[in-house]
């Protein structure tokens, strides 16, 4: 029998190197040249002051239900009905916790 180390010399053959040639790319003549690329976050250009209002009220028409902007009102006024609702259902209430 021929031994692990033994086939593995015979059989092995050296790393061979690999060289890519890199592509040759020609410089165009009428271009500016580039500038490095800014990594920096966009900001937005804002006048040097800005004028805020002082109060919230001093529009003309405000729309109902504006000044609730994310919902509070409407999700206070469900969590109650909701609650109405398990007051009112004939079915005992079953809290598990998992």
């Amino acid at each position: 029998m021929v031994a692990l180390d033994s086939l593995y010399a015979m059989l092995a053959r050296p790393v061979q190197r690999v060289v890519k040639r890199k592509r040759v790319v020609d410089q165009t003549e009428h271009i500016d040249p580039i500038h490095a690329d800014s990594h920096e976050a966009p900001q937005s250009q804002l006048p040097p002051h800005l004028e805020r209002r002082r109060q919230g009220d001093r529009r003309i028409n405000p729309r109902p239900g504006r000044e609730d902007r994310r919902g509070q009102a409407r999700r206070q006024q469900a969590l109650k009905q909701a609650e109405e609702e398990a007051l009112d259902s004939p079915l005992p209430h079953i809290d598990i916790d998992v």
